[in-house]
């Protein structure tokens, strides 16, 4: 080899020791400044004189998720509905004759499969029916494809 080979180390940034860590730490915290929470606004409903074992226990820093309902806090009525996503079209719903062509498809296929996995004795009439309804459907679903654009379809198929 013409020259030196790096070694996986080469390209790596030397690991901070803990001592600049700390004082790095030292340094953001110290920008921050004093942090203080604002005044606690006494409740409306609290009676100030009742007993401390009575209250419920109050964190020295409340978080995100401490809070409570109280009296002054707006919460929806269900009597006016928000969002209500549409109903799905019906399964059943679909048109019969294509849904027909499509079993017309599909049965004779499955058909030749069983013939040829497990009922090797199946009469051949069966066989040249499931064929006769192949053929049908195929035709059928060839003819009920559209021969033309819908004027208000914009869409030119897959771009490369």
């Amino acid at each position: 080899m013409a020259g030196r080979t790096p070694e996986p180390d080469d390209d790596r940034e030397p690991t901070p020791d803990a001592d600049d860590v700390d004082l790095k730490f030292a340094e953001i915290t110290a920008a921050l400044g004093d942090l203080t929470l604002p005044p606690d606004e006494p409740d409306e409903g609290r009676v100030e004189d009742e007993p401390e074992e009575a209250r419920p226990p109050v964190a020295p820093h409340p978080g995100p998720r401490d809070f409570a309902l109280g009296p002054d806090v707006d919460v929806e009525d269900d009597d006016e509905p928000g969002y209500q996503p549409p109903e799905p079209p019906s399964i059943t719903g679909a048109d019969p004759l294509l849904t027909l062509g499509w079993v017309g498809v599909v049965a004779p296929v499955v058909l030749v499969f069983l013939y040829l996995m497990l009922w090797r004795d199946m009469p051949v009439g069966l066989l040249v029916l499931g064929g006769f309804a192949f053929v049908l459907s195929v035709g059928l679903l060839v003819w009920r494809m559209p021969s033309r654009r819908e004027p208000d379809d914009h869409d030119d198929g897959a771009v490369v």
